[in-house]
């Protein structure tokens, strides 16, 4: 090919507006599959933090209520401080409950239940990791 012809190839080719069109649907679709796979996960994920936090409510709840092995041993110490058994019963009641769904990898919970004169408080605090789609 000469250089005439070659320059006249790639001048007609910068002038040519056909499939304009696709070219770019073809780089748009790049961000856009990104955005929908990026809005997956995080729904995801947060209808698990959700899930995960009403099994900490309950576990928070349930192990300090009246009659709850966390509440009699709570009645029965002299001084303040933490209370094993209410620590054993909400973790153990959170575990129930967030076995009940999947959807989530390296569980963690840690549970504080601690009794303060009549005040008897507990705190449940809880990690997962939830494997992403895309």
């Amino acid at each position: 090919m000469t250089a005439g012809r070659i320059t006249a190839l790639i001048s007609r080719f910068r002038r040519d507006t056909k499939g304009n069109i696709v070219v770019i649907f073809a780089i748009a679709t790049v961000p856009l599959i990104t955005a929908v796979g990026c809005a997956t996960d995080y729904s995801m994920a947060t209808r698990m933090k959700a899930k995960l936090q009403s099994s900490a409510d309950t576990a928070s709840l349930a192990a300090i209520s009246v009659n709850s092995a966390g509440w009699l041993a709570a009645s029965q110490m002299s001084s303040n401080g933490s209370v094993a058994a209410g620590v054993t019963e909400s973790n153990n009641i959170f575990n129930g409950n967030a076995s009940t769904f999947s959807g989530y990898q390296n569980l963690a919970v840690n549970s504080t239940v601690t009794k303060t004169g009549a005040t008897l408080t507990n705190n449940v605090t809880f990690s997962a990791d939830v494997p992403v789609t895309l």
